[in-house]
């Protein structure tokens, strides 16, 4: 952000505007806004709506994941996805063994408790044989609420909207199910 600001004053004197350093009042009404963020997200996760914001956002992920399966399946080249699913809790799709799955741990009363597991894995074996997992990728997330009231998933220290992890893992899927498909396996 640091770099932004030489760019901002250019643009803003090449508009006939002036720029002038912060003030004291500036930075006190800053330092005021910061804090009375921290208080609302506070108060967001003592009031118990960060539960309900919770399992919200953990329905908004499992529609995002239906939506993408419908944009990734291809009727012309006979490619369909596999899914299984448990209600508001797990979601998965893959196909010939290769899949993407959230499960959202919720059954706890605290939200520190609280875990949405992405995982894209490979199962090895098959039904009537023993079922070994092949974990390419694997993370935890804990719901979260930004300074500016938006809700997150934080995980390996990086904060997602639901969209963006969606995005994330499943273009992550994408490339696996891409470099097998371009390997022949």
């Amino acid at each position: 952000m640091a770099g932004l600001a030489p760019v901002i004053e250019q643009k803003v004197k090449e508009s006939g505007g002036h720029t002038r350093p912060d003030s004291i009042e500036d930075k006190a009404k800053r330092f005021g806004r910061l804090r009375a963020a921290v208080r609302q997200r506070e108060e967001f996760f003592r009031s118990g709506d960060a539960l309900l914001a919770s399992d919200n956002e953990v329905e908004k992920i499992i529609d995002l994941l239906k939506e993408s399966k419908e944009k990734i399946e291809d009727p012309e080249t006979f490619f369909k996805l596999n899914t299984a699913e448990r209600l508001k809790e797990m979601y998965q799709f893959g196909n010939n063994s290769y899949y993407l799955c959230f499960n959202w741990l919720h059954q706890y009363y605290e939200i520190k408790d609280r875990t949405l597991i992405a995982t894209i894995y490979e199962k090895l074996g098959h039904e009537g044989m023993p079922v070994n997992e092949n974990r390419f990728k694997r993370v935890e997330y804990k719901f979260d609420r930004d300074l500016n009231g938006n809700n997150i998933w934080v995980g390996e220290n990086k904060s997602f909207s639901s969209l963006e992890l969606i995005h994330l893992w499943v273009s992550r899927f994408l490339e696996i199910l891409g470099n097998r498909e371009q390997n022949g396996r």
